[in-house]
């Protein structure tokens, strides 16, 4: 599949409006859009990680379409960093943001969450995220708590829109995930 493809694979969601009727929606439009997005300024070329290629990108994009007919929700695995995506009420562009689940996550219980505003990168884009290390996920499986990177923009200082961002993520992770709402800290 090419962009187009996955352009026209988005485009009956995309024609509806912002309007998900399940959780699959919310969460697998988004990141299909995400993809698509990153596909298009990638423009055929390899980059951050140097195995992510424009056409990983469709696939990935293309395969979270095909769970939506399924009402899968896409959802961090736990054990590993994911990149996940949702809508802005703002502006209704897709923006990514980035979750740690412990190994051991159990939504039956509630979870300390530690948000995450990374520092000014001038390289920083949605292609290249600034995430943490692997030391910092080993914490959060070590000391069990949830670990939310928001994008916010790039180099907002997470302020205005950037703001805006961190809050919206903050709900995002709030609503799909078991968060203990006394403990979530900002760093």
């Amino acid at each position: 599949p090419s962009v187009e493809d996955l352009a026209k694979a988005l485009a009956p969601y995309e024609a509806l409006g912002w309007q998900p009727r399940n959780v699959g929606e919310r969460t697998l439009i988004p990141y299909a859009r995400l993809q698509l997005k990153k596909a298009r300024l990638a423009g055929g070329k390899r980059f951050y990680t140097g195995a992510d290629t424009t056409g990983n990108l469709i696939q990935q994009g293309m395969k979270a379409l095909a769970l939506v007919k399924r009402e899968k929700p896409f959802l961090a695995q736990p054990g590993e960093l994911s990149e996940c995506a949702y809508v802005t009420s703002n502006d209704g562009t897709v923006q990514p943001y980035y979750l740690y689940l412990p190994s051991n996550y159990d939504p039956a219980k509630p979870w300390p969450m530690l948000v995450f505003l990374h520092g000014y990168v001038p390289t920083i884009s949605v292609l290249a995220p600034w995430v943490l290390g692997k030391d910092s996920y080993q914490t959060a499986e070590k000391y069990g708590f949830i670990l939310l990177t928001p994008y916010g923009r790039r180099n907002t200082d997470f302020q205005g829109i950037g703001e805006l961002d961190v809050e919206e993520a903050i709900r995002e992770v709030e609503d799909l995930y078991s968060v203990d709402h006394e403990r979530i800290h900002l760093t």
